[in-house]
């Protein structure tokens, strides 16, 4: 298999790498079918201790190998390699095949590190050391922010698309049954890193990054509050105390439902399906403070989870059966 063939196959190996600050996860997949997939957990001050991005990127690359040896993986039958990927030179929306020039481009660390960028890098070695291509799946810079979403609340800072919309886009196609490109959805990411985006036909016109709801990132939100990023968790410490932990529990679905409404003025009022996703998504809690609320605006679809090579592997899987993989180069 030649990386020229790649984009011939209907039902490829994939082997996907995700990485962030919490963990990082390799799933083998079948074209679309999961074959296997293993994770290794990691904290934010672990990964903080390795100041060098170079080290940080060993530590990953490393990680998905071993993850690979507990998977008793054969790599000679690997047709590609997908990888979310972190901040990039600037590409339309597509799926790409990576080069040395832009893996190079994200070791410039111009455009800044995440935990995903760690992660594509340590999925280029992989790709390099087995000869196949890696394969981005880059909704991330699908910011079609209108220039009045663009217009926030001060002039030196200019509103734009940094949040997690591969894993967003991810749960629409999902609950949708892969109709949401023809329709207007509205995504509320519960997790650690939360945020609620508003998709028009598969575009992304607005969303809250950096401005809520209870974002844990940072020590806000859920961890900022209560210690802990997890609403399951919160609502134990909330029936242990009916206090201040109930009052921030419930302002969690208060919240959300709060940016859900402001997302679909951003669609002009009118919704075809709203998706709740991501590790908190399925609380007891938002069964009273958020599903009755935003209900009457769509219906509602909750996907709870969230899982980054799934997603890319799925989404590359797809490019690949539609013969739309793209080439990134400058």
């Amino acid at each position: 298999m030649t990386k020229k063939q790649t984009q011939s196959e209907s039902n490829p190996t994939i082997l996907s790498v995700h990485s962030d600050q919490w963990d990082t996860r390799v799933s083998i997949f079948s074209g679309p079918n999961p074959v296997n997939r293993a994770r290794a957990d990691h904290s934010p001050t672990e990964i903080a201790l390795l100041e060098d991005p170079a080290e940080r990127t060993r530590f990953v690359t490393d990680t998905v190998y071993r993850l690979m040896d507990t998977m008793s993986f054969d790599p000679s039958g690997l047709d590609i390699v997908a990888a979310s990927c972190g901040p990039v030179m600037p590409l339309a929306c597509g799926v790409y095949t990576f080069s040395r020039a832009i893996v190079d481009d994200m070791n410039s660390g111009r455009y800044g590190f995440t935990g995903e960028t760690y992660g594509a890098l340590a999925a280029w070695d992989v790709a390099t050391r087995y000869d196949v291509q890696l394969a981005v799946p880059f909704p991330r810079s699908c910011d079609d922010y209108r220039v009045k979403a663009r217009i926030g609340l001060e002039p030196s800072v200019t509103r734009a698309s940094k949040c997690d919309v591969l894993n967003a886009w991810f749960a629409a196609e999902r609950a949708s049954g892969g109709k949401a490109r023809d329709q207007k959805v509205v995504v509320a990411m519960m997790d650690r890193e939360s945020f609620v985006a508003a998709f028009d036909r598969g575009r992304l016109i607005d969303s809250t990054w950096n401005e809520g709801p209870m974002d844990s990132m940072s020590g806000k939100g859920l961890s900022g509050y209560l210690g802990v990023s997890d609403l399951l968790r919160a609502e134990e410490v909330a029936r242990r105390d009916d206090g201040v932990p109930k009052a921030v529990v419930d302002a969690y679905g208060y919240q959300f439902a709060k940016a859900v409404y402001q997302m679909a003025a951003a669609l002009g009022g009118r919704l075809d399906l709203i998706v709740s996703t991501g590790y908190n998504a399925s609380a007891h809690s938002l069964e009273e403070t958020f599903q009755p609320v935003v209900e009457h605006l769509a219906p509602l679809k909750v996907i709870p989870g969230r899982d980054g090579s799934a997603a890319a592997a799925l989404t590359v899987a797809d490019a690949i059966r539609r013969g739309s993989l793209k080439e990134a180069g400058f």
